[in-house]
């Protein structure tokens, strides 16, 4: 594949649009070639074995739909783009896992590169001793090129398809991998992940996903459909530093139907594609997907009652337990002894305690004023505190609202 589109690139690098991104030091062929070597360790490749099929197929597909449209440098872009700036952004990452993993010494020179990069020489890129920056050198670069809306329109389904032939080549050698290491087969990935216990399936807002980022090392939870996933197993690609962070503990239903990462695609897991394109991209993730990780839960809509229906939830008989604090909802069930019926916090329960905690007066009048701002910088720090204290403990399930006045 990459020798397929650095010798496409070679032809075409005076082109105005693929000079633009055109640089040498970002070709892979031979840093491949180096890498073989090394993990081959003078073993014989029989190019012929029946577990190359899958990932000769993919690519002998890929370099075919590559060589159709390399005459097309606005085509030839999108594979330029996918390719090498993907190994740039997510390579340093996957570089000291395999690194660390394998026992390869990483130690750099003085250019700031490494001394031998033998086994991860893909990911090592020499020449640049700081590859983040030259992502955000190729991304301007990209800017720099004029498109016009009929060559975005012709792009964008090649992104597509070669974004999912990458994955599936990927898919591929991930295949072979298993079978080279049965024992890890039958230990890890012999069935689909069992399904939760419907007792314990999660119910989750928008904003509480969002806690569940992996983030200190915590568990990391993804909506898709808003149905949740937990992709826990997978942080290497799904925690801070993976290619995949800006999912954690976020719905990406539109981010996949659209194969677009842009930060305003993010949590609208009610979004409904609008053509059959965005409809088979959302069904194959959520088979890639739900096929690895375990379906945990659900995206819940967030709680909107007025003051009256709040009182509601006071505990009694053994029910739900909510308060208000600014107006926030937050769910204390799970502090039933201090907020239920008998607990020492138990006025609070069903109400909203804005006031009454910002002055710390547990008087009758005090109690439900959302909209009350605190006067002065002291009884503004106990809020705060005391909203520290709450969310950090119970979660926020929704926001309390005028009651609708009835039309006449």
């Amino acid at each position: 594949m990459f020798s397929a589109i650095e010798k496409a690139v070679d032809r075409s690098k005076a082109d105005p649009t693929i000079a633009a991104v055109f640089d040498a030091k970002l070709h892979r062929k031979q840093a491949l070639e180096r890498d073989l070597e090394y993990w081959l360790r003078s073993k014989e490749l029989d190019g012929n074995d029946s577990k190359y099929d899958a990932i000769r197929q993919v690519t002998e597909e890929y370099v075919e739909s590559l060589e159709n449209e390399a005459s097309d440098t606005k085509a030839l872009l999108c594979h330029h783009f996918l390719q090498y700036n993907a190994v740039l952004s997510g390579g340093q990452f996957l570089m000291g896992r395999i690194a660390g993993k394998e026992g390869i010494d990483t130690k750099t020179g003085p250019g700031g590169w490494i001394l031998d990069p033998s086994g991860v020489a893909f990911y090592n890129f020499d020449g640049l001793q700081h590859p983040a920056a030259r992502v955000q050198q190729y991304m301007g670069d990209m800017d720099s090129i004029k498109l016009s809306d009929a060559d975005r329109e012709m792009m964008l389904p090649v992104m597509k398809r070669i974004y999912q032939q990458t994955a599936a080549a990927m898919d591929a050698a991930h295949q072979i991998a298993l079978l080279e290491a049965p024992a890890q087969v039958e230990a890890n990935t012999d069935s689909a992940p069992e399904p939760l216990d419907a007792t314990n399936k999660l119910q989750l807002t928008l904003s509480q996903l969002r806690k569940f980022d992996g983030k200190d090392g915590g568990r990391i939870l993804l909506s898709l459909r808003g149905r949740v996933l937990d992709v826990s197993s997978g942080s290497e690609s799904y925690g801070p530093s993976g290619a995949y962070s800006l999912f954690g503990g976020r719905d990406v239903t539109k981010c996949l139907a659209l194969m677009n990462l842009s930060e305003e695609f993010l949590d609208q897991h009610a979004y409904v594609p609008e053509n059959e394109d965005g409809e088979k991209s959302l069904e194959s993730w959520w088979a890639r997907l739900s096929g690895k990780y375990p379906e945990v839960g659900e995206i819940v809509n967030p709680l909107r009652l007025s003051l009256e229906q709040l009182r509601k939830f006071d505990g009694q008989d053994g029910g739900r337990i909510l308060i208000s604090l600014k107006g926030k909802i937050i769910d204390v069930t799970k502090g039933a002894e201090s907020y239920g019926p008998g607990g020492s916090y138990s006025l609070f329960a069903g109400r909203d305690v804005t006031k009454s905690l910002a002055l710390m007066d547990l008087s009758e009048g005090f109690l439900d004023q959302p909209g009350y701002t605190p006067e002065n910088e002291e009884s503004k720090k106990t809020l705060e505190s005391w909203w520290a204290r709450l969310s950090g403990q119970y979660p926020e399930v929704g926001e309390v609202v005028q009651p609708q006045m009835s039309k006449i």
